[in-house]
């Protein structure tokens, strides 16, 4: 039997991606690897072995049991033929809903919801030095929503853009120096 704690801890995990209509930016907050580390060691300790999860599972929507149930609870996959070594699975219902990977230097990599295979709420990626990479929100599964970003190797923003519902309202896009290289729609003011 999980002791209390633990409950509240995956709630705590379940629910830190705040889901909101149209958001400025993607507000989510990602575990620290300590605290999924923790969490996946007290799930195989629960589990009594290790639950492993392959990435092609996230999209093709492969259901995971335990003594016949759906599985509900977070996986870890040391992976050393990848950048992102780290990669931690969380399933509900048997499903995974949420990945979050760190580069093998302990770098968050990327953290991305999704539901029914596709992406859904906030979708953000770093580059190994722990600078943004894409941060885009998906205001239902695989529709995006709200604002998405990407920026160049220096951190200077590449591109912005606003979704309504899977449809784009403005794109703009930035060379190196900040120049607008192309633009589709108008940004409101």
């Amino acid at each position: 039997m999980k002791k209390p704690f633990q409950f509240l801890f995956i709630l705590y995990l379940a629910f830190s991606c705040t889901k909101n209509s149209y958001p400025e930016s993607c507000i989510c907050d990602t575990p620290s690897q300590d605290s999924l580390k923790i969490l996946a060691a007290i799930e195989d300790l629960a589990l009594g072995f290790m639950l492993s999860t392959k990435t092609e599972e996230v999209y093709k929507g492969i259901r995971r049991t335990l003594n016949n149930k759906p599985y509900n609870g977070w996986t870890y996959t040391l992976d050393t033929t990848i950048v992102h070594s780290n990669v931690y699975y969380q399933y509900l219902e048997g499903v995974i809903i949420r990945k979050i990977d760190y580069y093998s230097n302990g770098i968050l990599d990327h953290d991305f919801s999704n539901e029914d295979g596709k992406s859904i709420g906030c979708e953000r990626m770093w580059r190994e030095n722990g600078d943004p990479y894409v941060e885009a929100y998906y205001s239902a599964p695989g529709i995006k929503g709200g604002y998405q970003r990407t920026w160049h190797a220096d951190n200077k923003l590449a591109l912005e853009a606003f979704w309504s519902y899977g449809d784009l309202i403005y794109q703009i896009e930035y060379d190196i120096d900040g120049n607008i290289t192309s633009q589709k729609g108008n940004k409101p003011e």
